[in-house]
Parts: C-alpha cells; structure tokens; sequence
C-alpha cells in the first residue's frame, strides 16, 4: 500500500516536471516568434560594428519605469560624463524623479507610464511620437539599452523609428541587427554594477567606479529634518519599509509590529520608523513606532540618507540604500535570477532569504531580521 502510494507521488511529481518544461518550452517559442516578426519588420538590413572611440552623444533606453534601475544607471551615468559624453535618458513617469536633478545628465524624455509586462510584450512602445522626433533629430552616435535577460518585443520598432546608428546591449540575440555590439553578461552570478563595468571597458574605461548617485533637492531634506527634529530624540533611526512591488513580496503589518517591539528592545536609544509612502498605515497600529507619511519619492529618500538602519523587502529602497551606503537589511525571496544580480552588492549590507514564496508567511525572517539588526546595532552604545 505504502509502495503504491510513493510511485504515484514520484509519477505525479514526474509528471509536473515534465508540464513545467513545456510550459517553458511553448512561452519561449511564442516570445521568440514575435520577436522574429519584429525583426522583419523593423530590423536593420544589416550589422555594422560600433566604433566607441567615435561616440559623443548618447542616449539610454529606460522607458520600463523601474526605480531600482535607474539608480543603477545613476553610476555610469556620472562615470561617461565625468569622461566628456552628453548623456539623454528616455524614463517615465515612475522613475524620471530620481533623474531630475542629475546634474550628469544632458535631457531627460518621459514616456508614457506603462506596466512591465506590456513593456516587455507588447510590440508598441511608450514612447510619444513628440519625443521619438526629437530623438530621431539628436542623432545619437550609441543608444545603449540596459535589458539584460530578454529583449523587450517593441525594441526593434523604437530603434528603427529614432534611426538607430549604433546599439549596445546585453546578451542580444545575434540575429537582431540593431545591436552592434552585444556584451555577455551572466546574470545568474553577477551583480548589475559589474555589466556597466564591461559596458565601460568598450569605452576604454576601466578605472573609475560605477557607484551609485542620488542628486536630491535640498527642500525635500530640510521638510526630513524637520520631521526628525519633532520626533523624541534618540541616537539611533531605524526606517521599516514594509511595500514591495507586489505583495507576496512584503511585510505584513503583524510582521512590522513585531519588528517595532523587538527593535526597542533590542536598544534603548533607538526611534524606529516605518516609511509609509501609500498612505496606508496608522500610528495607533504601533506601541514605539512613528509612521512617516512620504509626501514624494525625494522626501523617502531624504528620510533614507539620514537614518542609521534600512530594513526593506523593495529593491529600489535597497539601492537608495546603497547609494548612501547606509546599514541595511534586504528581505528577498529566494530567486535564482534576482539574489545575485539585483542583492545591495556593498559592505554594509545583509542580504536575508525568505524560506516561503511569500515573505509574509516566513515564520522565521522577523528572528533573522532582529539577528542581523542585533549586530548592526553593536556599534552604538546604549
């Protein structure tokens, strides 16, 4: 009986493997299928080799809207203009605060808002035809897009419609003859910082950091001090960030609560607070912890350069982190492609590792998080 019970376990288990990899199998034939039609419509008739020694002007593709990854563009960006390159960047809605006041940056563009699932497959851009005129009229010598695992659907159409003299990209298909240079880069081992080390050497550069770098607008810090000044005054400031992109991905509120108690045990010096930028939460929900109402992106990152300890789930908080390279604990699930190459990727951080799909039901990950805050908080004195 016992016997019986196992094979059919072991078939059942075969069997889901097998639907798995069909399933995969079937997506990439009808992703690889449309990107194929793309190329024939709009691809270049043929590819032609970059000359990087020649390039002045160029512009990055970040159009997806992603927070997190124009910060990461915020490094090569100051490095290529340090060297004497005008940089344009083409973002959204989403993501076009954190460029505003880059003072690295020549022109910004704003797309359209779009979600990441039409960026990467829908064969129709975001991009105005306002602006995909005026791109076409810079003439750019390099259009450098950044999309490292899969070419989004609609990348042969835009880059045709801006004349595209010459791309750059990541792990491109050889057969789409827009990219001129295509850099290998393997994503499952690597942090995203080392593909714009490679990006860089194609320009010769080999010798100058691609940190991060946030340019903020002094008022959005003075409202934060402000709002530090009016809290009890302690030593030591902790931000929860509790959201992530979905919510599998985030803290519960039982979970922040948890974390407020324990924190405070932990020190007696410590102001713990819980960086609430969808206007979600209330005070009243916690016995220590202050509730900060972010009144924009620039004031959670006023709010983030200023604190001692980041505790966060979200990917872009993790960057605004590192580029303060301010103490941090980083809650990820465990997920082949992002540990490595979207991980904080500097000193002062913890990476921790969810043993559930959904970080909200890890029994253990708020123990982790006091463990690694435990050490953290060592260096002051209570």
């Amino acid at each position: 009986m016992e016997s019986s019970i196992f094979m059919k376990k072991k078939k059942f288990t075969k069997l889901r493997s097998l639907n798995r990899k069909r399933n995969y199998m079937m997506k990439n034939i009808r992703y690889y299928s449309r990107l194929l039609i793309e190329k024939i419509l709009w691809d270049k008739k043929s590819k032609s080799a970059i000359d990087f020694s020649a390039v002045k002007s160029i512009l990055i593709l970040r159009n997806e809207g992603k927070i997190g990854d124009v910060i990461v563009d915020s490094g090569v960006i100051k490095v290529l203009s340090q060297h004497g390159y005008d940089v344009d960047i083409v973002v959204t809605p989403d993501n076009c605060s954190i460029m505003q006041h880059d003072k690295n940056i020549r022109s910004i563009y704003i797309a359209d808002k779009v979600s990441l699932n039409d960026f990467m497959k829908n064969r129709n851009h975001n991009v105005s035809s306002d602006i995909i005129n005026q791109l076409n009229k810079n003439g750019y010598d390099l259009i450098i897009d950044p999309s490292i695992i899969n070419t989004p659907i609609h990348r042969p159409k835009i880059l045709n419609e801006i004349s595209a003299k010459n791309v750059v990209g990541f792990n491109k298909n050889k057969w789409i003859n827009h990219y001129g240079k295509s850099i290998s880069f393997d994503y499952e081992k690597n942090h995203i910082k080392e593909s714009y080390k490679l990006l860089l050497s194609e320009f010769g550069i080999t010798d100058s950091p691609a940190d991060y770098e946030i340019n903020n607008p002094d008022e959005t810090g003075y409202d934060v001090d402000s709002y530090i000044s009016s809290l009890p005054q302690k030593n030591i400031n902790v931000v929860i960030n509790m959201f992530a992109a979905s919510s599998e991905r985030s803290l519960s509120l039982s979970q922040a609560k948890e974390l407020d108690n324990r924190l405070n045990s932990l020190h007696d010096n410590i102001t713990v607070i819980i960086l609430d930028y969808k206007n979600e939460l209330s005070e009243k929900s916690f016995t220590h912890a202050h509730v900060y109402n972010s009144l924009s992106l620039q004031h959670s990152i006023a709010l983030i350069s200023k604190s001692d300890l980041i505790i966060s789930p979200d990917t872009s908080i993790v960057h605004i982190s590192a580029a303060f390279r301010k103490n941090l604990i980083a809650i990820y699930k465990n997920d082949i492609h992002n540990n490595k190459l979207w991980s904080p990727g500097y000193e002062n951080a913890v990476q921790l590792f969810t043993s559930t799909s959904k970080i909200y039901e890890d029994d253990n990950i708020i123990n982790e998080i006091i463990s690694s805050a435990e050490k953290k908080l060592k260096t002051y004195n209570k």
